[in-house]
């Protein structure tokens, strides 16, 4: 399964990210997502409301619905959002960002209220507050 560039589509601009959620995330990034976090693949489709697999496009399949491809590539420039802190925190590059973002997201937050991470990527809404959340903790501003 060919990997994916975190980082780049964490540096996308909005009117890249438009056109990806547009022609549809491919579905093979589920799951390779789901491989890189460490979490079944079924229990990441529930996680953001993934219901059905998608449509085959020019050989590629890809998720039908603008709201899937959305969540999925959100979660993904979360995963870009969390190798970037870490490279500007001068951890070591063989720290796997993917696995620490896995744990991190099914387990329960102050700053959430006692709820898991996991429980907001089904709305843009929720994975904006955790990308906040993640620059907070960044910056120091999560005790």
């Amino acid at each position: 399964m060919k990997s994916v560039d975190w980082v780049a589509l964490y540096r996308e601009t909005p009117w890249e990210r438009i056109e990806r959620i547009k022609q549809g995330v491919p579905v093979s990034w589920l799951d390779l997502t789901a491989l890189e976090i460490g979490l079944p693949k079924p229990q990441l489709a529930a996680i953001l409301g993934i219901k059905r697999q998608g449509r085959r496009d020019t050989g590629v399949h890809r998720f039908r619905e603008l709201g899937v491809s959305e969540r999925l590539l959100g979660l993904m420039r979360l995963l870009g959002q969390v190798r970037v802190m870490l490279d500007e925190s001068g951890e070591p590059s063989d720290c796997n960002a993917a696995l620490w973002f896995g744990n991190w997201l099914t387990c329960p937050l102050a700053a959430l209220r006692g709820r898991k991470p996991a429980e907001f990527l089904d709305t843009m809404e929720g994975q904006n507050l955790l990308s906040e959340l993640l620059a907070q903790m960044q910056s120091g501003g999560v005790a």
